[in-house]
């Protein structure tokens, strides 16, 4: 079985619990002596690492495992301080915004991301993206094809994070803000619009992608509650 590691927690000495998705369920299994750096199964003590899991089932009906196959292992691969932050950011929203019951409907989101993130030339790019698809998995999806007030396509100007759409040029009103320029509010429907989180022929800005970063983190917060800190460094 394919699993995603989202999170671990410590248990005895070098063992662990492991907190995983696969494609159909939300997974909380028995690691023993996965922390141990000889251990068979060591190279899975790492978030999102994705690997080919067999999982055997105790007699009081709990999770174990059994052995284990590495198929990839983002975290440890780079060192880039953006590509640490979207690593981590990719863990913590998934944790955060879905519920246990909810997580594995991110699988192929997650996987996508974690994939396009080996050869992205900016990972907040990615980031961002993912944050877009698991909001809409959270239930608060992004108008990106049309005034959110009115249905127009045409004449627009800004984007409301509180209303989560576009908004044009005759719906604007008293209150609204402007801070994002043309490029900027491109660059919201071209990340949360994409299917394969390939962003490298993107014209690309620090400052406009953490700007953009930032707006979402607080949007996160506003509509949903999570509040994600993988990204103070970097703010």
């Amino acid at each position: 079985m394919k699993i995603i590691v989202l999170s671990l927690s410590k248990y005895k000495e070098k063992d662990a619990i492991v907190n995983a998705i696969s494609e159909e369920n939300y997974l909380a299994f028995y690691a023993h002596g996965i922390l141990s750096p000889t251990s068979k199964n060591s190279a899975i003590n790492n978030i999102l690492t994705i690997a080919d899991a067999t999982l055997i089932t105790s007699k009081n009906n709990k999770l174990s495992l059994k052995e284990s196959s590495v198929i990839s292992v983002p975290f440890i691969t780079n060192s880039n301080m953006e590509y640490l932050t979207a690593i981590n950011l990719l863990a913590e929203a998934t944790n955060k915004m879905l519920d246990e019951s909810e997580r594995h409907l991110a699988f192929n989101y997650l996987e996508r991301a974690i994939n396009a993130l080996k050869d992205a030339k900016y990972p907040l790019l990615v980031a961002i993206s993912y944050l877009a698809k698991i909001s809409k998995l959270a239930g608060y999806s992004l108008e990106i094809n049309r005034c959110v007030r009115c249905g127009s396509k045409k004449d627009i100007v800004t984007f409301s994070f509180e209303e989560g759409g576009y908004v044009c040029k005759n719906c604007t009103m008293e209150g609204d803000s402007f801070d994002l320029t043309k490029d900027q509010l491109l660059l919201i429907r071209t990340l949360a619009g994409s299917v394969d989180f390939n962003f490298n022929d993107v014209a690309y800005n620090s400052d406009s992608a953490k700007i953009l970063l930032d707006k979402f983190i607080a949007f996160i917060a506003d509509i949903g509650g999570a509040i994600l800190k993988s990204t103070q460094l970097i703010i």
